[in-house]
């Protein structure tokens, strides 16, 4: 099985999950932040007391992972830049923070890496949005994605954006998953993301909002550059045995936001499905598949579950991809798909599963340029803190020291040859490789 000579292997990853550890300055000033800090987050359980000044340090120890991504065979990367360093405060620009990311981004483009520039991966400055002052249920300048004005505030970010990176970037991502930001934010507000407010009509605002923002960015970007502008999703393989149900789930959940925006091509973030079934005159998720299957070894269909209760579903992202291609007939990234495996016993098998379907679907013509894996080393993962592993690197938190998991050589082999062969086949399945 060999992938096209242009196809391309990286990793993806974010700002506020991996830059600050170690010797890195600290991000004070970001919604995340003051989120994860708050002592009736941590008290409530809605966040898990780690704090992101412990984490990867990846602004200072930038070169150490980027080597080893070179050593991995990978040529991609996906990298998120903060709009809390870049702009700190009202129509201020740090210059400091333009310098080190500028820095980071020469040291890859030296290294020979194709770069994606994700300009927002959820955390915002504070003068934009106080989550704390939002979950209280107080209204003002301050609101986030519940204000018009964020917008205009969001086009100014991005423009600073594309004229100080531009010369040193491939690609351009303007967000990653909006449809996170507005439905664990309003509406599964146990997820502990900011500002936990349950409100349907505030997730309908901060999704408006989002929309517009998208189309704004996009525009600018193109005002400044000729380079291909994308939009990342969380697209998750949506099942229901009712075809009205399941088309009615796509579209609240996928495709009306895809289809109200402009961009060049789709950023797929695939890690398992979501099987819902019919409730009223809307629907509700089955519990015990997909991504409900916490507390369980294995889900109720018999399959494997990750550390975080994902079940693995590796069919189902060639689904996705396969609908996204009939649907918007535009090239496509898989830019994130891991799995939370502290020990490493589902990671192998979990990347092979999907390249293998990422690779079905490349053969029936969809045009998938490249597949990001989540994520080079262990992180930051948001309200859970330190607990998931998603990492091809583990990391000890604590000493600082990293390692290469078995799955990294196993990334490895098939990024540098392009090929899943017999060898890696039987590696990962054993007896069962020749279903793969």
């Amino acid at each position: 099985m060999r992938f096209p000579d242009d196809f391309k292997f990286g990793w993806s990853q974010s700002g506020f999950q991996f830059e600050m550890g170690g010797k890195s300055p600290l991000d004070s000033k970001s919604d995340w932040f003051a989120w994860v800090h708050d002592k009736e987050n941590i008290i409530g359980g809605l966040v898990s007391g780690d704090l992101p000044e412990k984490g990867v340090g990846y602004l200072s120890d930038y070169h150490k992972y980027h080597l080893n991504a070179q050593e991995m065979s990978l040529n991609t990367v996906r990298i998120g830049i903060e709009w809390s360093r870049l702009n700190p405060e009202k129509r201020k620009v740090d210059e400091k923070a333009v310098q080190t990311y500028r820095e980071i981004l020469k040291d890859l483009k030296n290294l020979g890496f194709h770069v994606i520039l994700n300009l927002y991966h959820w955390s915002m400055p504070l003068w934009v949005h106080d989550p704390i002052s939002v979950r209280k249920g107080e209204n003002g300048e301050k609101g986030g994605w519940l204000n018009e004005s964020t917008v205009d505030h969001f086009k100014k970010f991005v423009d600073d954006s594309v004229r100080y990176f531009d010369d040193l970037v491939d690609e351009y991502v303007i967000v990653n998953e909006p449809n996170v930001i507005w439905k664990a934010g309003f509406v599964l507000v146990k997820m502990g993301f900011p500002p936990s407010y349950l409100s349907l009509e505030k997730a309908n605002i901060a999704r408006r909002n989002l929309i517009s923002a998208t189309n704004e960015a996009y525009n600018t970007i193109k005002s400044l550059t000729k380079k291909k502008v994308g939009v990342v999703y969380a697209m998750a393989d949506i099942q229901c045995q009712d075809r009205l149900v399941q088309d009615k789930a796509k579209m609240d959940e996928e495709y009306y936001f895809l289809d109200s925006t402009k961009w060049d091509w789709l950023g797929v973030n695939y890690y398992t499905r979501i099987v819902v079934e019919p409730l009223e005159d809307g629907f509700s998720v089955k519990r015990g598949l997909g991504m409900y299957a916490q507390g369980l070894q294995l889900s109720l269909e018999g399959r494997d579950v990750s550390d975080n209760g994902w079940e693995f579903y590796p069919e189902g992202l060639y689904n996705v991809l396969v609908d996204a291609w009939r649907r918007y007939g535009k090239e496509i990234y898989v830019t994130e798909n891991g799995v939370a495996d502290s020990q490493d016993r589902l990671r192998p098998k979990y990347i092979v599963s999907h390249l293998y379907y990422v690779k079905k679907a490349i053969d029936e013509g969809v045009p998938v340029k490249g597949y990001l894996h989540w994520s080079l080393v262990d992180n930051y993962e948001w309200s859970s803190g330190f607990s998931a592993r998603f990492g091809l690197m583990g990391m000890n938190f604590k000493t600082r020291e990293t390692w290469w998991r078995p799955s990294a050589f196993v990334y490895r082999e098939i990024a540098k040859t392009k090929v899943i062969d017999e060898k890696i086949r039987s590696y990962v399945f054993g007896k069962d490789s020749n279903n793969v």
